[in-house]
């Protein structure tokens, strides 16, 4: 079990990083702090005391309070190759929110619904399982329209999960719906069988007016030449959100990892493919100037300096984080998505 520690060894426990709101006070022009007057013609008026006002014009002081909308994170989802033993396709989140409260996701298990995109290599039949910062196994699946009851499915799931508008296309692919509390958890995803192929992992927001939420994610697996690449993907809606994105490979081999990625390249794609931002080595943009400074600033810095990463604010939109070894190298890699609002 211990890969599925590695995973969560890799997010912050605590930083304070996440302000999920904040509220500006805008009157007359708008500026911060300032009210508005408003004048009113009046004959008589009822004062709070209960003291009578004569006719006349009155000048009141009115605060206009206006509550920054925060980004949502409303779905996030790798596709990677899965292999076997400690080559499985891994997917760690992290739910954040006040004591008591709880983040509902359905988290899925892709593999022969790829083909018709031209995924070849599609996992035939994949399995899925949610394990807590403990490593215990929470929830289990294998084919979506047969529910496993058990920890923290206590019943049947097929008809919720039908309902929901986003259940598999295939009936061998996996589906759990879960109430998760604030805490650390991992999706795994493999092969009955011990079978390989290219698989999706996703988890999708069911609770979008629960105070908790989805903070970070992050995807272990093994990444290769080509199309064989790491593509984490994820939705921001609301407003804008700015996050943290890293590609780290070599920093890999403290937990006892052989053959982490020696170098690693990032890119991030909107959904029409455009590339907003690049990078190769943390510490230098692509343009060559230095970002060390803002990512220390963050707390999130990678502690290899041939790993990449970058901070960046998001609109509301669809990306893709895009992983690959240099120079087109394999080797097991992990792509991490630091919400820090």
């Amino acid at each position: 079990m211990a890969s599925f520690a590695l995973v969560l060894a890799l997010f912050p426990q605590s930083g304070g990083c996440f302000d999920l709101s904040r509220s500006v006070i805008a009157g007359g022009g708008g500026s911060s702090g300032d009210g508005a007057n408003l004048t009113l013609d009046a004959t008589v008026g009822q004062a709070a005391a209960g003291t009578n006002l004569s006719s006349g014009q009155f000048s009141i002081q009115v605060g206009f309070w206006f509550t920054a909308i925060p980004g949502l994170v409303a779905n996030v989802s790798t596709r990677l190759p899965v292999g076997t033993g400690d080559n499985a396709l891994i997917e760690g989140f992290i739910v954040q929110g006040p004591p008591g409260s709880v983040k509902k996701i359905m988290v899925r298990a892709i593999g022969p619904s790829l083909i018709p995109f031209g995924i070849a290599d599609a996992l035939a039949n994949p399995t899925l399982e949610i394990h807590d910062a403990n490593t215990a196994t929470v929830a289990t699946n294998d084919n979506w329209k047969t529910t496993q009851v058990g920890g923290l499915i206590i019943a049947d799931q097929s008809a919720e999960i039908s309902s929901s508008g986003l259940a598999p296309t295939n009936d061998l692919e996996s589906a759990i719906i879960a109430n998760l509390a604030p805490g650390s958890y991992t999706a795994v995803v493999r092969g009955a069988g011990n079978t390989a192929g290219t698989g999706v992992v996703d988890a999708y927001d069911l609770s979008a007016a629960s105070p908790a939420i989805l903070a970070n994610v992050a995807t272990r697996g093994l990444v290769q030449p080509g199309d064989k690449l790491m593509i984490a993907g994820f939705i921001v809606q609301n407003g804008p959100v700015r996050a943290v994105v890293r590609a780290i490979g070599p920093s890999l081999r403290a937990f006892g990892i052989p053959n982490a990625l020696a170098d690693t390249t990032l890119q991030l794609r909107d959904g029409s493919g455009t590339l907003v931002v690049e990078n190769d080595d943390w510490k230098v943009r692509s343009d060559g100037s230095s970002q060390q400074a803002e990512l220390e600033a963050t707390g999130l810095q990678p502690t290899n300096d041939l790993e990449a990463a970058f901070v960046a604010s998001l609109p509301p939109g669809q990306y893709t984080a895009q992983v690959r070894g240099k120079p087109e190298t394999t080797g097991i890699g992990v792509v991490q998505v630091y919400f820090l609002q």
